[in-house]
């Protein structure tokens, strides 16, 4: 694989030549005759993307438009130096490449390569061509697409990338949450973890490159809480930040793949936030299809460059306890075009905790139990979060006052006892010199919440029964069956 160190050493025409010819792209002695030689359209873009800045300079360009014109058709060759006018024009300006500047480029600023007439050089400029599309398997006379599932079973793919091993693969993935919940911190500390080649949330990392578009953001802001996470240290090589971009409709892709083939290195790209990147929708148009599409242009970026998109998004106002995913604001378009998604939630019965529920498509689903060290401003791994929940439940129902009292009194009375819920309160009073409700509603409701935990740690049991004067006792019983219990 050729290397940017390997390029450096090219000090003019001849001896980038001299190192092209070492990797068998030399293409010096083509001429539209007779093209003794084709450079592959991947060796091109390999070789574009390793020379850099030096793709603009007078040699380079020449080296480029050698190994552009190396291609099998006509359409290639156009498309190969429609990509060298791009990088050109993106370090001369850089700035979102229009029309209006590419045709100022043909008629003013085009370096013709030697040997090759101009004519035929300016021929295969016009416009920058749009990206190719996928290769399709099979196709049959139906239309539809297939592959055999023997050819599939066969067929050979590239490992998924993993930027975090086992929670953040490549693809685009959602972070949601609530305003004021430190998902900018988590962001942050994810790219300098990753650039680093740090752990993140206990989490081996792969070292790359990373770009955070903070679009809610100043600077000023961006280097004070770089500094408290940091605490003292230098930030790492390869992280860039920015707080300032196109949206979807305007150029951001355009913006992205400049600054992509500029930096080939960068596999990490946060935008935070979605709405600081896109338009707001018409009520003409289909909220879920304008979602979906949205998502979806960034999903595809995302898989075409083999790199991660994490892309912050809001949570919605209504609550939804039983699915964390189901908050995700917007419609359902925007989780159903994700590969993965992350949804940061307050656990009401742990305070000091945030969990985070994971799901995508090369994950399994499960949930971290997260704290934000306020010293350090960086996310802490708890281990599970159900099992911590499960952990606090323990404890407060340990230390509650109504259970320690129903233990006491059905230990003191072998096995069994029976009261009105005013003398489980004065018992408490007794018992626990603690205040257990304020009345035997309460009583009653807390009764009821800890009924299973109740049977499951201590296999007491408790029903309430007419005391015959219009009143009720409860029946507190271990190990004795209601039969022999009377009323």
């Amino acid at each position: 694989m050729l290397l940017k160190k390997d390029l450096s050493q090219c000090k003019d025409l001849r001896t980038v030549e001299h190192l092209a010819q070492q990797f068998g792209w030399y293409a010096a002695a083509w001429t539209p005759q007779e093209p003794h030689l084709i450079c592959s359209d991947e060796q091109f873009t390999e070789f574009a993307k390793a020379l850099g800045k030096l793709a603009v300079t007078q040699d380079g360009e020449n080296l480029l438009y050698f190994l552009a014109l190396a291609a099998e058709t006509a359409q290639e060759r156009k498309n190969r130096t429609d990509r060298i006018l791009e990088r050109k024009l993106f370090y001369e300006t850089s700035t979102v490449i229009t029309e209006a500047d590419i045709a100022r480029c043909h008629n003013d600023q085009l370096a013709t390569p030697p040997g090759v007439r101009k004519a035929d050089a300016m021929e295969t400029l016009h416009f920058l061509a749009p990206p190719e599309e996928e290769k399709q398997d099979d196709a049959t006379p139906n239309g539809i697409v297939s592959i055999s599932a023997k050819d599939l079973q066969d067929k050979e793919f590239k490992p998924i990338k993993w930027v975090v091993d086992g929670l953040l693969p490549q693809g685009l993935a959602l972070l949601v949450a609530p305003p004021k919940y430190g998902k900018s911190w988590l962001m942050l500390d994810l790219c300098l973890s990753v650039a680093s080649g740090q752990k993140f949330l206990d989490m081996p990392t792969n070292k790359t490159d990373c770009l955070y578009l903070a679009l809610e953001d100043n600077q000023r802001r961006l280097q004070d809480r770089m500094n408290r996470v940091l605490q003292g240290e230098r930030a790492p090589d390869g992280f860039a930040l920015a707080t300032g971009s196109l949206d979807l409709q305007d150029g951001l892709l355009d913006q992205l793949t400049n600054y992509l083939n500029i930096n080939p290195g960068c596999g990490l790209v946060v935008i935070d936030t979605l709405q600081r990147v896109r338009r707001t929708t018409g009520k003409a148009i289909n909220a879920y299809q304008a979602d979906y599409k949205d998502v979806g242009i960034l999903q595809k970026f995302a898989s075409e460059r083999e790199i991660c998109i994490v892309l912050v998004h809001h949570m919605r106002k209504l609550k939804d306890e039983t699915d964390p995913f189901a908050q995700i604001s917007g419609t359902n378009g925007i989780f159903g075009a994700a590969d993965s998604a992350f949804v940061m939630t307050r656990d009401r019965r742990v305070d000091d905790t945030t969990k985070l529920s994971v799901t995508g498509r090369d994950l399994e689903e499960f949930e971290l139990a997260l704290r934000l060290d306020k010293t350090q401003c960086r996310w802490q791994n708890l281990g599970d979060a159900e099992a911590r929940a499960r952990e606090q439940a323990r404890k407060e129902y340990e230390n509650s006052a109504l259970v320690q009292t129903i233990r006491t009194l059905v230990e003191r009375n072998h096995g069994q006892w029976s009261g009105t819920a005013k003398e489980i309160l004065e018992a408490g009073k007794l018992l626990t010199r603690r205040f257990i409700a304020e009345n035997p509603r309460a009583l009653t409701k807390q009764l009821n919440d800890l009924e299973g935990q109740l049977m499951e740690v201590d296999g007491i049991e408790f029903r309430r029964a007419k005391n015959g004067s219009g009143g009720g006792i409860y029946i507190l019983y271990k190990d004795v069956v209601d039969e022999k219990i009377s009323a």
